[in-house]
């Protein structure tokens, strides 16, 4: 399996804040622009590469005020094959490691978002990691806009698949184990705090033989509680410094490989799985049923999980 890391973390311009005016349940005002972004799914070759095309428009009655930002976060096991074309664009998170997702954002001038208008398509491309999950999870696009108060087309997600996708092989002194984990869905008012517990668990045959490794994206419009004291003691690491509250934070820190055992009655009470909180803060302009993800993955060299179908998972954040 392909090497996992938790460090990395990459310093970028904020881009300019946003005002918002609305929330996802509210309607478009015919005064206000209202801003999409569009993906289409992805069919991977069997090579493991393909292309990603996103649109991006406004069917609002008013122009856009600014330039806008479309963000772009790869599934885990899959990777960026380089920059888009034909618009400004940057890295925010440039890791090859199959457990880190890469996130990109895009500059739309304001000229190509006036009312009623769909910008220009752009597409970018994407390559698979080696020994990858069947099915990835989503693949995701955000374009927060100023003045911009119908949020729910913001916000886009899309599918990767692979043309031949095949089981990763295990190798014959692979340490098998099969992890996996689950959470409470917790409820984040904008301007509020509120923890995500997650719980983790290991369906054996064996105990791994080193520390896993958590990580963490973010929902749109959330950000992790850096000063938080408890967390901090878990050590995470930031892959980006941004603080722009319109970029999801990725995050990943180690968990205990003794808390990974295949029958967790031994370190708690019978039924009770080993846990752990990550203190979140939700801002305006989120949508309700807002959308990270997690992945509980393997960080010992001989540790083998041929099951990384539950090791990935979709983490919402509802917003009462």
């Amino acid at each position: 399996m392909s090497a996992l890391v938790t460090g990395g973390a990459a310093a970028l311009d904020a881009a300019p804040a946003h005002a918002y005016q609305g929330s996802a349940s509210g309607r478009a005002r015919a005064d206000a622009p209202n801003v999409y972004v569009a993906l289409e799914s992805v069919v991977l070759s069997a090579e493991g590469k393909g292309t990603a095309k996103v649109r991006i428009g406004n069917s609002g009655y008013a122009d856009v005020t600014g330039d806008v930002y479309v963000y772009l976060i790869t599934p885990y096991y899959v990777n960026f094959d380089g920059l888009p074309t034909g618009y400004e664009s940057s890295y925010i998170v440039h890791n090859p490691a199959p457990n880190i997702p890469e996130m990109i954002r895009c500059r739309i001038p304001a000229s190509e978002l006036t009312a009623r208008r769909e910008a220009a398509a752009f597409s970018v491309s994407v390559k698979s990691v080696p020994n990858g999950p069947q099915f990835f999870d989503f693949f995701q696009a955000f374009a927060p806009t100023t003045g911009d108060t119908e949020l729910i087309s913001n916000e886009a997600v899309a599918t990767i698949a692979q043309d031949v996708p095949a089981l990763p092989t295990a190798p014959d002194d692979a340490n098998l184990v099969n992890l996996y984990f689950t959470y409470l869905q917790p409820r984040l008012k904008a301007g509020s705090t509120s923890p995500l517990r997650v719980y983790v668990g290991n369906k054996g045959p064996k105990a791994p033989t080193a520390d896993a490794v958590f990580s963490f994206v973010t929902p749109f419009r959330v950000k992790v509680d850096r000063d938080d004291l408890a967390f901090k003691a878990l050590h995470p690491t930031y892959h980006h410094d941004v603080t722009d509250t319109d970029v999801p934070d990725i995050v990943s820190f180690k968990v205990p490989r003794l808390s990974l055992v295949p029958d967790p009655k031994l370190l708690v009470a019978p039924g009770v799985l080993p846990s752990f909180r990550i203190p979140l803060i939700g801002y305006e302009g989120g949508n309700p049923n807002r959308g990270g993800k997690g992945m509980l993955a393997v960080g010992g060299t001989k540790d083998f999980d041929p099951n990384l179908a539950v090791t990935i998972s979709r983490i919402n954040v509802i917003e009462p």
